[in-house]
């Protein structure tokens, strides 16, 4: 249940979790904010939409080509940091750490792991 729901309610409730808006384009690829393009899963619906992706705080990496965003707060957690950020479009992320983390106020890029995207039809954000 925690790697897979089903609904964005049972993914709120049994975790924390970032919600993505993106789209589902021609060929078989997911448009994430920032113009992020990722393969979709090969189980999804090619047809093209909008849909909701969600992404847990561990599988939100740091990276050099990513959705870009800035960072608001670092936060200690004892075995890791939370990194809070906001895209340019408003969307508000959450990643985790396992070693030091960005100042507040800078600009960095994240990518999913995209074996770890969970899809939702339903009401993208």
């Amino acid at each position: 249940l925690y790697a897979r729901p089903r609904t964005r309610e049972v993914m709120d409730f049994l975790g924390e979790s970032n919600l993505l808006p993106a789209e589902v384009e021609a060929g078989g690829v997911l448009r994430l904010p920032g113009g992020l393009t990722l393969p979709a899963p090969p189980d999804l619906d090619r047809r093209p939409r909008r849909i909701g992706i969600g992404v847990r705080p561990e599988h939100l990496r740091l990276a050099e080509d990513g959705m870009p965003a800035r960072v608001t707060e670092l936060v200690y957690k004892g075995a890791h940091l939370e990194l809070h950020a906001v895209a340019p479009d408003g969307t508000a992320l959450r990643a985790r750490l396992d070693g030091p983390g960005p100042e507040a106020g800078a600009t960095v890029a994240f990518r999913p792991d995209a074996g770890k995207l969970m899809i939702f039809e339903e009401k993208p954000p």
